[in-house]
């Protein structure tokens, strides 16, 4: 794939980043939404919708384990200039 990367135009390449940033930003929602590692009170997650969900889930995987701790740290909404209150 990175080789293919190299070989793209300016425009191409910046898409291709869309895509992938896209891609992990939403993995990492997915991941915290099933698997909470700290849930805030006003949180929206798998165990609101499902019985019992903290029985019943699988266990994490090792992939995902690792997609979660992987990529910056940041405060929710900093990015925006937001601030939890």
């Amino acid at each position: 794939m990175f080789v293919v990367c190299r070989a793209m135009k300016p425009r191409d390449q910046f898409e291709a980043n869309l895509k992938v940033e896209g891609f992990a930003l939403h993995l990492k929602n997915l991941i915290e939404f099933f698997y909470p590692s700290n849930p805030q009170a006003d949180d929206v997650l798998a165990a609101d919708y499902v019985a019992d969900w903290n029985v019943k889930r699988p266990a994490i995987t090792i992939s995902l384990r690792n997609a979660s701790l992987a990529g910056p740290r940041t405060k929710r909404g900093t990015s925006m200039g937001l601030a939890r209150s």
